[in-house]
């Protein structure tokens, strides 16, 4: 099995998240300039810019909650996201994710996960979002499902 780093903000949070897709397409942007369907981001830089000036959207939302956790929790980011600090985003998240804490297996153990079930197509799975598929033979008693 593959446990190998997220490869970037763009691939982790905008990319495989259809919460998120779904509401910059709603407000006119192209799922191509997102890379949602591409065989890979060409530009997640670019992608993560478009969300964050958009971020403003997501007020309100589950989503947001979600994600102003995460920033916060996970990557230690205590400023709202904005256009204007996007690459400082960027580049702490990058950062954060080339440690082994932040693979797929550290994260699973580390909040303590008993299922990981998708809700969206297969097309959208791990695989198509620039991660490794993780494969069925485990040693953790991890249970993945489609």
């Amino acid at each position: 099995m593959e446990d190998k780093s997220f490869p970037d903000p763009a691939q982790l949070f905008v990319v495989p998240d259809h919460y998120i897709f779904r509401m910059l397409y709603s407000q006119g942007i192209s799922l191509e300039q997102l890379g949602i369907g591409a065989a890979s981001v060409e530009d997640p830089r670019r992608v993560w810019r478009i969300f964050a000036e958009h971020y403003y959207l997501f007020r309100g939302t589950p989503t947001r909650l979600w994600l102003d956790f995460a920033f916060h929790d996970l990557f230690g980011l205590d400023v709202r996201l904005t256009a204007k600090n996007a690459d400082e985003y960027y580049d702490a998240i990058v950062e954060k994710l080339k440690g082994p804490e932040f693979r797929p297996r550290a994260l699973y153990t580390r909040f303590r996960l008993e299922v990981l079930r998708r809700q969206i197509r297969p097309r959208f799975a791990f695989a198509s979002c620039g991660h490794p598929r993780i494969g069925p033979q485990r040693t953790d008693h991890s249970n993945f499902s489609p």
